[in-house]
């Protein structure tokens, strides 16, 4: 999991694999729980870039009580189609 770094008490910037096919959309909303620490949540823009990377800047919202509400809620299911994952070819891994 990407660490995310503080920018002062409320924002926080990380940089994320991002292995979905294509180029669009280019900035997407998303979220960020900590797991472990503080157990911040936090709503961020995801800008992608090429190479299967994304920058993503946000603001922190909340902190939850304890591990488990944060485990909670980093795993709450969203439905992704598999075609849309891009996962790095055998040769590329091991390059």
């Amino acid at each position: 999991m990407p660490m995310a770094h503080d920018i002062g008490t409320s924002l926080f910037v990380q940089v994320m694999p991002y292995p979905i096919k294509g180029f669009w959309p280019l900035v997407e909303v998303g979220q960020t729980q900590e797991i472990e620490g503080d157990y911040r949540s936090g709503k961020s823009l995801v800008i992608r870039f090429p190479r299967q990377k994304a920058l993503v800047v946000g603001r922190w919202t909340r902190s939850l009580n304890d591990e488990e509400d944060a485990l909670s809620t980093a795993l709450r299911a969203r439905e992704v189609d598999v075609n849309d994952l891009d996962f790095p070819e055998a040769d590329d891994v091991a390059a």
